[in-house]
């Protein structure tokens, strides 16, 4: 069987937000490729040039101008052409927005008051943006007007008489040339924690175990099977014997056998931070036998499995996770295929 048709993907969350996939049986650079153009080479929409009419805020032109081009906009890249700095402005590849906001104080407002009870427009909000249609933009955008993902995103405060005016123009970008064209929060992805009890881990040493794990990647199992008053640890106090003895009298009836004890197994390794907890010992230094601590020392065996990536993107919401990872596909494919083709022609 080829190394290829041994790939496998499972889909854990899908939301418009949130993507996480299991990718097993694939390669680190592969998956890193996937990663990096996720980050770099999907293209968006954001705000480039910025014309500042009037600025009286406290917040200086250049810093104004970096925020407003960090603002994500719901804009699909789809229907816009890429604009070359050489190029002219044109309704194709530009989506143009005007940001005029005014503070004034409102009449007989309480001065204890906070800023926003006490005067009109004191903050600046996403919200503000008024798209400007252009040419057959109306058209265009006719499912899904232009606008900013988050409507109250703050831009400035405002104190009284002080004013905001701005022109500004989105163009379409990828997030090799800026961050701000950059579609996802984050795009990460790990090899799954392998946990390993090389020889059972039962009773009380078993509760140390699961109680050392801050993220509760361990449970306690009962086992069933022919009783043995070893089975009890001696340094459980007398209720917590008298508990299990009564386990012992209760039969089952379809596999005649007892509950006789417990033992810790590994239940939600995915939630494993590899904080080393279960292999430090600290747990073991609980028990007193000495017999039963040389029992579970180096029990734990703590490891990543190979070839099984946990691989997460998260949306800054211009694109669904899902659309990002579509489009990811395609771009590698295409940038795959130019260096296959450059390959045959230099043959």
């Amino acid at each position: 069987m080829s190394e290829q048709s041994q790939v496998q993907i499972a889909i854990l969350k899908n939301d418009p937000e949130h993507l996480i996939l299991d990718i097993v049986g694939q390669s680190a650079p592969i998956v890193n490729a996937l990663r990096r153009v996720l980050i770099a080479d999907v293209p968006t929409v954001a705000v480039e040039t910025v014309l500042i009419q009037n600025n009286t805020s406290v917040i200086p032109d250049e810093i104004l101008a970096h925020r407003l081009g960090l603002i994500p906009l719901n804009i699909d890249p789809s229907l816009l052409q890429y604009k070359k700095p050489e190029d002219q402005r044109t309704w194709e590849n530009t989506v143009v927005f005007k940001l005029k906001v005014q503070c004034t104080a409102k009449k007989n407002a309480n001065v204890g008051l906070d800023d926003k009870f006490k005067y009109n427009n004191s903050q600046v909000l996403s919200s503000d943006f008024v798209w400007v249609p252009e040419g057959g933009q109306q058209e265009l955008f006719k499912d899904k007007a232009p606008a900013p993902v988050i409507p109250d995103i703050l831009i400035a405060k405002l104190g009284p008489k002080q004013e905001i005016d701005i022109e500004l123009h989105a163009i379409k970008g990828c997030g090799k040339t800026h961050a701000k064209w950059s579609p996802v929060c984050t795009s990460t992805y790990r090899l799954l924690p392998e946990i390993i009890l090389k020889r059972p881990i039962t009773g009380i040493a078993a509760r140390y175990l699961q109680q050392t794990c801050p993220l509760n990647v361990f449970d306690i199992e009962e086992i069933k099977g022919k009783y043995q008053p070893d089975d009890v640890d001696d340094e459980e106090d007398e209720e917590q014997e008298d508990q299990q003895q009564k386990r012992v009298m209760e039969m089952d009836k379809d596999t005649k056998k007892h509950n006789v004890g417990t033992q810790c197994v590994v239940k939600r390794p995915r939630n494993c931070s590899m904080c080393r907890e279960c292999i430090r010992g600290a747990w073991q230094e609980k028990i007193k036998d000495p017999q039963k601590r040389e029992k579970v020392e180096n029990a734990v065996e703590l490891t990543r499995a190979k070839d099984y990536y946990i691989f997460s993107v998260e949306s800054t919401g211009v694109l669904t996770s899902s659309t990002l990872m579509t489009n990811a596909f395609d771009i590698l494919i295409e940038k795959l295929e130019k260096i296959k083709q450059l390959l045959i022609q230099h043959k």
